[in-house]
C-alpha cells in the first residue's frame, strides 16, 4: 500500500533533489525516477509541477519553502 503523500512531502523531496550538485550524478534521472515513483502517491500529484520544483523553479508561492 502506497502512503498518501501531502503537498508538504512533495515540496521537501523536490527541495532535496534541487540541492543535488550536478557533479554528483544525473539530476534529470533522479528527478524523473522520483516523479515516476510518486505518481501513484496522490491522485492530485502533478508530475510537471514537481519536476519544476525539483529544479528550484516552483510554479507558485505554495511550492516555495
Amino acid at each position: 500500500m502506497t502512503p498518501l503523500f501531502q503537498h508538504r512531502h512533495y515540496v521537501e523531496i523536490a527541495r532535496i533533489i534541487a540541492s543535488i550538485p550536478p557533479s554528483e550524478g544525473s539530476f534529470t534521472a533522479v528527478a524523473n525516477h522520483f516523479a515516476d515513483a510518486l505518481r501513484g502517491s496522490n491522485p492530485a500529484f502533478d508530475r510537471d509541477r514537481f519536476l519544476a520544483a525539483s529544479k528550484g523553479k516552483p510554479v507558485n508561492g505554495r511550492d516555495r519553502k
